[in-house]
């Protein structure tokens, strides 16, 4: 018989790895944090700085690319999209 060991994650990788998924999360999902006047809506508590978050991907995509729906794809759907 053979005896299987499992390792565990380090909690340093754990961390990295949610910090890192969140990150790419933002960058594509995320909405911007500035109001009509222009400031930012989230500011470091310690320096009173404001923070800039600006859009994800598909909010900037969304605001200026119009949507196509279809049922299936073929040449002369790609021909009308593009």
């Amino acid at each position: 018989m053979t005896e299987t060991i499992y390792r565990m994650d380090t909690v340093q990788k754990n961390l990295l790895d949610t910090f890192l998924e969140g990150r790419n999360n933002a960058l594509l999902f995320s909405k911007g944090n500035v109001d009509e006047n222009g400031k930012a809506t989230i500011v470091d508590p310690a320096t009173n700085r404001p923070i800039y978050i600006s859009d994800g991907l598909i909010p900037q995509v969304e605001a200026f690319a119009s949507k196509y729906v279809y049922n299936k794809l073929t040449i002369q759907v790609l021909r009308t999209a593009i």
